[in-house]
C-alpha cells in the first residue's frame, strides 16, 4: 500500500494517496477518537499548506546574476587590461568599450556634455547601473519562461 504514494507523479498526489491510505487505516480499526484526531491533524496542515502557498519568498534570479556577473567581469577586465597599457589613447578606448552604447544613447539624448565632465567611476556607475538592471530583469524573464507551461 506504500508502494502507490511513492510512484504519484507530483507531491499533492503523493500527498492525497498519503491521506487515503491513513484514512483507510484509521477506519478500519474503527477507533472514533483516532480518526477525529487525524481530521484535526489533516485541517491544521492544510491551513498551513494554503498559507505557504499564498505567502511566497522571493528568490533571485540565477539567470540574472549570471547575466550580470558577466557584465561585471567584462568591465573589469576592460579596466584592468587598460591600465596595464602604457598609452592614453589606448586606455581611454579600452575603459570606453563596456559603456560604449550607453555613451551613444546619452550622446543621442543631448546628455554628451555632462559625461565629458564625469570621470571613470561616476561614468561606470552612472552608466552601468541600469544596463545591469536591464540584465538582471532579462534573467528574471527568462527564468519565468523556463518554468511555466506555454
Amino acid at each position: 500500500m506504500h508502494r502507490l504514494p511513492g510512484a504519484a507523479a507530483t507531491r499533492e498526489k503523493q500527498g492525497e494517496l498519503n491521506r487515503e491510505c491513513h484514512a483507510l487505516l484509521y477506519a478500519v480499526y474503527g477507533n472514533e477518537r483516532q480518526l477525529k484526531a487525524f481530521r484535526e491533524l489533516r485541517a491544521q496542515v492544510k491551513r498551513y499548506e494554503r498559507r505557504q502557498s499564498t505567502s511566497r519568498r522571493i528568490e533571485m534570479s540565477k539567470t540574472g546574476l549570471w547575466l550580470c556577473a558577466g557584465y561585471v567581469l567584462l568591465i573589469a577586465a576592460c579596466v584592468a587590461y587598460a591600465f596595464s597599457l602604457d598609452e592614453a589613447k589606448g586606455r581611454h578606448v579600452i575603459l570606453q568599450l563596456p559603456i560604449v552604447l550607453q555613451a551613444a544613447l546619452a550622446d543621442a539624448l543631448g546628455m554628451s556634455g555632462r559625461l565629458f565632465t564625469m570621470s571613470w567611476p561616476i561614468a561606470y556607475l552612472v552608466l552601468a547601473s541600469p544596463v545591469l538592471l536591464l540584465l538582471y530583469g532579462a534573467g528574471v524573464v527568462c527564468d519565468y519562461l523556463a518554468n511555466t507551461d506555454l
